[in-house]
């Protein structure tokens, strides 16, 4: 998208040299509308447009270069870090090219540095108060290319956000960032409250996290022991969880009336949302079997009732009458 915004930006100045062109013969030919074009010097518009050309194309090689060295995907931490350094690198080399490209306008067109500096502090004075929101957010923006709390393409979780938690960073630009929601829905935040706000990078975690209960019968409490050892083999057998760091815990987290509460807690070695539920769900089908295997089922909330028979009914003896 950069390299054909420059090559768009190439052909306007083309097209705005061959206008002069024309507009100068007009003005020779006697047109009265004309006769200004007369007056500007021809060598300064087409030093600006030689200065604009070269900045245009510097742009366009600093963009090509970067795409080359920079690969999409992100497959390690050191990967991840480089790519966050070119972007920082791509914003502040754009940032220096463009004060370049305009003091060397304002040169050729015969504009003094010292006024240009001069207009530039007394302008960004009177902007910087007229418009603070923007320049926190501007500040915000050139934060996150520094500091990489996040990157585009990361998974982020925003407190307070009703998104089931989860939004994917599309695009992080100097004023405002593009983040995805899980039903593809855009959200427009600005720069300042990304910044200042506690963000949960789940592209950052190791492993993905499944977490779920079991309800099991108290008449089954005889072979919950070998169920609960079963279950943890099960799980240690699987190739996508994790044994290492983090092993699978599977245990009795508390009595119920009517059953045993079992808490399966497993780290899967996929990361991405939707992996670790595809995961999730076939350890859950996984683990339902095996459950099944020990003879133990899963409970479901029910009364007892307790009544006497007609027989025993008629047997309770009952209390003499009360006179007064």
């Amino acid at each position: 998208a950069k390299v054909h915004s420059n090559l768009l930006w190439m052909s306007w100045i083309f097209a705005g040299l061959v206008g002069f062109d024309v507009a100068k013969t007009i003005a020779r030919g006697g047109n009265p509308l004309f006769k200004v074009i007369l007056s500007i010097d021809p060598f300064r518009v087409k030093g600006c447009a030689l200065i604009l050309y070269l900045g245009v194309l510097l742009n366009t090689v600093k963009a090509l270069t970067l795409r080359m060295i920079v690969s999409p995907g992100v497959k390690s931490e050191n990967e991840r870090g480089t790519r966050g350094e070119f972007v920082f690198l791509d914003k502040s080399l754009s940032v220096l090219l463009s004060f370049t490209v305009v003091s060397a306008l304002a040169l050729t067109a015969g504009i003094p540095l010292h006024t240009i500096t001069a207009f530039g502090g007394i302008s960004s004075l009177a902007i910087g108060f007229a418009s603070k929101e923007v320049i926190k957010d501007l500040y915000a923006g050139f934060m996150i290319y520094a500091f990489k709390p996040f990157l585009q393409g990361d998974e982020i979780m925003l407190p307070g956000f009703n998104s089931n938690g989860r939004l994917v960073v599309e695009h992080i630009g100097w004023m405002h960032s593009t983040l995805r929601m899980w039903d593809s829905n855009p959200v427009i935040v600005p720069n300042a409250e990304l910044f200042g706000e506690k963000v949960i990078n789940r592209s950052l975690k190791h492993h993905g996290y499944v977490s779920e209960v079991v309800h099991i019968r108290f008449r089954d409490l005889s072979k919950l022991q070998l169920m609960l050892d079963g279950m943890t083999e099960y799980l240690c057998s699987q190739s996508n969880v994790n044994t290492t760091k983090y092993a699978p815990l599977v245990y009795v987290e508390r009595l119920e009336m009517s059953s045993i509460v079992v808490r399966i807690s497993v780290w899967t070695k996929e990361m991405k949302s939707r992996q670790v539920k595809v995961a999730g769900s076939r350890l859950m089908i996984g683990l339902a079997q095996v459950i099944r295997s020990f003879g133990c089922e899963f409970a479901f909330p029910h009364l007892e009732l307790e009544t006497q028979s007609p027989l025993v009914m008629q047997q309770t003896p009952t209390l003499p009458p009360i006179t007064s």
